[in-house]
């Protein structure tokens, strides 16, 4: 928070990001004027005054979506926080779905994603010049401008593709769960499940390949015909030993049911739920694999179950050990306003985690809320420690605003 109680960008941000994770996508546009409320009551400051044009996009873009129009859209971020507007399809909830035509969303920086016909996706803005987009399907065509502090993140299925500044194209596939990443300028990190990956300028690479297995053509017939006539009996029983070879290959390469990972990297976060419900909460929690419980944990996040979100994490902290556990139960806890318990599984993520991947954010968390919950002379011993680990990060303002 600036000191003369305005918002700073990275508070802003911030809470905005948290108040999009809890809904996972699904806030309908028509909530524009209250989502800022709430953002606002969460910071305790008082309420900005917006440009009129920002207030009356909001106020018209669910009647707009109503009537299947195509307006162009504004991220109401403080200004000098990252903005984007959409322009050749709807903004539906944070949902972006192009059409038969190409949809353009155009960044404050000069930053561009223009997503073919047909593609989906999310965009969360996490700070000036950082942000995170999910790619529900679809080819998109991305331009992102570097800076010092350029973070972009780009999420599809289980691959995660890291920008600092670059032009690429990304096609996710989520039927085969095949990413396409063809690169045009700069280079990008590719985080998957078969390893981490770097590419540069003018290579491409695919990811992931569906292993569809044919089931042979069983041939008993046409062999038995081959060998000359048989009795009636033989002939009965050389059909029984097909018919069951024809089985027996048939439910040998029967394929099996997706795995839980696989349905959240399609979106299909409430399909998880329910087939955890259907097996039991209980035995799921405690017979299902580190993979399994950490997808039931997002989709049950994705879907407003917080409660059994944090039995996953737990779960997977008590039975795998798994340190970035501690960091989603510290943010679930902060979105839920739980301060303490926020705070209390930050400390224990950032005592362990070392560098990983979400140490940047646990600590800038941890910074809101110790300012939040304890005052600024705890809150100033924390911002020191973070601009001393992450000067660039995105919440390296607040922490120097905090110290002036």
């Amino acid at each position: 928070m600036k000191p003369d109680g305005s918002l700073s960008d990275a508070d802003v941000a911030s809470v905005f990001n948290a108040l999009a994770d809890e809904h996972a996508c699904k806030l309908e546009a028509a909530e524009g004027k209250r989502t800022l409320a709430r953002i606002l009551e969460r910071s305790r400051v008082r309420a900005p005054r917006l440009p009129a044009r920002r207030l009356a996009l909001l106020t018209l873009a669910p009647a707009a979506a109503a009537a299947g129009l195509t307006i162009a859209v504004t991220s109401w971020l403080a200004p000098g926080a990252l903005t984007y507007e959409v322009v050749g399809a709807v903004d539906q909830g944070g949902r972006i779905q192009a059409g038969t035509t190409p949809a353009t969303l155009s960044f404050s920086d000069d930053s561009t994603i223009v997503a073919n016909p047909q593609a989906a996706l999310s965009v969360s803005v996490v700070g000036e010049h950082a942000a995170l987009a999910r790619v529900q399907g679809g080819k998109l065509n991305v331009k992102v401008k570097h800076a010092d502090e350029t973070d972009w993140r780009f999420l599809a299925g289980p691959y995660e593709v890291r920008v600092i500044g670059t032009a690429f194209e990304l096609d996710w596939k989520p039927a085969t769960e095949q990413l396409s990443v063809v690169m045009h300028e700069g280079r990008v990190r590719v985080i998957g499940p078969e390893a981490e990956t770097f590419l540069n300028a003018g290579q491409s690479r695919t990811f992931g390949t569906l292993n569809q297995a044919v089931a042979p053509k069983a041939k008993l017939a046409s062999t038995a015909s081959d060998l000359g006539p048989k009795s009636d009996t033989a002939t009965a029983s050389s059909e029984r030993d097909a018919s069951l070879g024809q089985t027996s290959a048939t439910a040998a390469f029967v394929k099996p049911p997706p795995s839980w990972a696989k349905l959240v990297g399609k979106g299909q976060f409430s399909e998880v739920v329910q087939d955890a419900e259907r097996a039991g909460l209980e035995h799921a929690l405690n017979s299902r694999n580190a993979q399994d419980l950490q997808a039931l944990a997002q989709a049950a996040h994705y879907t407003g179950r917080s409660a059994l979100a944090l039995d996953a994490w737990a779960k997977v902290r008590q039975r795998f050990g798994g340190k970035q556990a501690a960091f989603f139960m510290g943010r679930i806890y902060d979105q839920r306003g739980n301060a303490q318990s926020a705070l209390r599984w930050l400390n224990v993520y950032l005592t362990e985690a070392g560098s990983d991947v979400y140490a940047p954010e646990a600590l800038g968390r941890k910074l809101t809320l110790v300012q939040r919950v304890q005052g600024e002379a705890q809150a100033e011993l924390v911002a020191r420690e973070y601009l001393r680990r992450f000067p660039k990060g995105a919440y390296a303002r607040t922490a120097r605003e905090l110290l002036k």
